[in-house]
């Protein structure tokens, strides 16, 4: 939400102004990088003026703790989709959660660097902490389902889901970095990608 109407900050209805801030920081750190963001530039992009972020923001970590909120919430979203899908085989429900959670990091390559990079980190050490029942509580989930139709051997599902997501998140990184190829933001290419590494880290775990 860009424009020159800096000043014009009271035209947003209450919760707005709140919105359009995050928006355009989301806009800048997909643009330019987390690094590079300053609150004074969120402000102008929004058309507001340079007092107007501190109304719901008290520095720039708070808004980019905001954003990767936002980001959590997204990724969120995506999977829980997966988890409601019907899968006959639930390694393809896996593999269709890695899937998702390496094409998020390949759309929004900025925001994933901040969502679980050292900055982040920081700032939720001392706070109550993202609200986070993303990825990893996800994945969980699948394979406790795995376990129930009888795919998955037993144990602690969460013991099980360490190593699956710590392959997918170490793969999102790799493709993101660049170090390993794919074909631009292809669903397919990335499944295939996230096919390869699954089957043979589900090996495994199966029953």
């Amino acid at each position: 939400m860009a424009g020159n109407t800096t000043g014009n900050h009271d035209s947003y209805h209450h919760g707005d102004l709140r919105r359009a801030l995050i928006e355009a920081a989301e806009q800048a750190i997909d643009q330019r990088g987390a690094d590079q963001l300053s609150l004074r530039a969120v402000a102008r992009d929004a058309g507001v003026s340079q007092t107007a972020p501190y109304r719901h923001f008290e520095n720039k970590d708070a808004l980019l703790l905001a954003v990767a909120e936002n980001g959590f919430a997204l990724m969120a979203m995506r999977m829980a989709q997966i988890l409601g899908d019907e899968f006959a085989d639930e390694q393809e429900r896996s593999i269709a959660l890695g899937t998702s959670y390496v094409h998020f990091a390949v759309e929004y390559p900025n925001r994933f660097r901040l969502m679980f990079g050292p900055r982040i980190g920081l700032i939720i050490s001392g706070s109550d902490g993202l609200s986070d029942s993303s990825a990893f509580g996800m994945l969980v989930q699948a394979i406790r389902q795995g376990q129930d139709s009888g795919q998955y051997r037993a144990g602690d599902p969460a013991e099980i889901a360490l190593p699956s997501w710590s392959m997918v998140h170490g793969l999102a990184n790799l493709v993101v970095d660049g170090l390993v190829p794919v074909n631009g933001e292809s669903t397919a290419s990335i499944r295939d990608l996230v096919r390869v590494c699954s089957l043979a880290l589900l090996r495994g775990i199966g029953a």
